[in-house]
């Protein structure tokens, strides 16, 4: 939820007085023509005129989605979409693998933190197929886990490159369009 709300240019926050006595919920979300100030808005409209542009960009492309969290999963499946990418998810490593077996994607986009196979473990899997069983895809570190250091391990694994979460859409649909689009070619 609180990923949707951002992207909207919301928030969320919850609060609880303590164990077993429930949690209140609050999301915020701007209301359209409100009169918000020109520096609200400003990087709203910026990045959805980036946005528009890579949307020509990633159209037609095909990404396999690694992503085991449901909210987070649909959310970046309805920012691709919107893009007009083909996506195909897979909510575990196991299934990613199974996916790719069944077709090529452009590009393969995951989730660093998935349970039992991690994405580091899961794209040195993938690194270790031959070419035309996808080894050779161009793909997209997703985490939480947004140091140097997480990012070096990241690409030494075999990743092309890395986004810190939450995901801005601008940058998401930009660095899809520059991996996966010399491979879209083929």
């Amino acid at each position: 939820m609180r990923y949707l709300a951002e992207l909207h240019g919301g928030s969320v926050r919850a609060e609880s007085p303590g164990e077993g006595r429930g949690a209140t919920f609050r999301v915020r979300l701007p209301i359209a023509g409100t009169g918000a100030s020109d520096a609200q808005t400003a990087p709203m409209r910026m990045g959805a005129q980036a946005s528009n542009a890579e949307a020509r960009a990633i159209e037609g492309l095909r990404v396999l989605l690694v992503e085991d969290d449901d909210d987070t999963r649909n959310m970046l499946t309805i920012i691709l979409e919107g893009h007009g990418a083909v996506v195909q998810s897979a909510p575990s490593a196991t299934a990613a693998v199974a996916a790719l077996e069944h077709g090529r994607p452009n590009i393969v986009i995951c989730d660093i933190g998935l349970p039992g196979t991690s994405g580091l473990e899961l794209i040195r899997t993938i690194r270790s197929l031959p070419v035309e069983r996808g080894g050779g895809v161009p793909a997209l570190a997703l985490t939480a886990y947004a140091s140097v250091s997480d990012r070096e391990r990241a690409l030494a694994a075999g990743f092309q490159e890395h986004l810190p979460k939450p995901i801005d859409p601008a940058a998401l649909a930009m660095t899809v369009a520059q991996l996966a689009r010399p491979s879209h070619a083929t």
